[in-house]
């Protein structure tokens, strides 16, 4: 069935397509370097860090990984990998899969970090599909829990992206509240969204729209002000 999927910057359609499981497994690491430099990632991974650190550089970039951060392997990427062993081994969940159809994933060729310090119930996913991979007698279990994985990925990346949004509105209900000499036109250009974009957003978060919003905290705090000044 047709699809759009979002992982925070990442944005592929499947359409006409499948997604092939490589290899699934953990990996503890000793070694301090690991490098992709001199040639190029084979397939696309999905890597969650369960212990450690790790420093991913490319194109004079980092990305820095703590324990519960999940990244973005690109299938065609070039990277080095530094793992930090002061407090000893680095361990990880890796699951490498290929696209195979008409479409699939946007033309990204950098790891991208898609979670930051997330709940280990997306570690007991990632656990269980290296587990049953690692069986190999059980294809059918493989695929279902690897798909499940992804669902389970993309349904934490969407709460994940839906509290940072309310954070946002809610830092613009804060200047709307205080700053009165504020426009809205002022603060959804702040956002890089329209006026009705984010009067619709508000509302949605607020159950009023903005002006409303300031008319009430304005009324509440000349209220205040009535009962406690001269």
């Amino acid at each position: 069935r047709d699809a759009t999927v979002v992982w925070g910057s990442i944005d592929f359609k499947i359409k006409n397509t499948n997604l092939i499981l490589n290899k699934a497994i953990m990996q503890a690491w000793k070694a301090r370097k690991y490098s992709y430099e001199s040639s190029v990632r084979p397939d696309h991974g999905l890597l969650y860090l369960f212990s450690g650190k790790i420093t991913y550089t490319f194109d004079e970039s980092k990305i820095e990984l703590k324990s519960g951060d999940i990244i973005y392997l690109p299938k065609g990427s070039n990277y080095e990998v530094n793992f930090d062993l002061k407090n000893g081994i680095v361990e990880d969940y890796l699951i490498n899969f290929d696209v195979m159809g008409e479409d699939g994933f946007t033309d990204i060729y950098k790891p991208t970090c898609i979670l930051r310090d997330h709940a280990r119930v997306l570690a007991d996913c990632f656990k269980d599909t290296v587990k049953a991979y690692n069986e190999k007698d059980k294809p059918f279990l493989t695929n279902s829990l690897f798909y499940l994985c992804l669902n389970s990925l993309q349904t934490a990346i969407q709460s994940n992206d839906g509290n940072k949004e309310r954070l946002i509105f809610e830092k613009a209900a804060r200047g709307l509240a205080e700053n009165f000499e504020m426009s809205v036109d002022e603060i959804s250009k702040e956002l890089h969204i329209s006026r009705s974009a984010f009067q619709k957003k508000f509302i949605q978060y607020f159950g009023m729209s903005p002006i409303e919003y300031r008319t009430v905290k304005r009324l509440k705090k000349a209220k205040l002000l009535l009962e406690t000044t001269d």
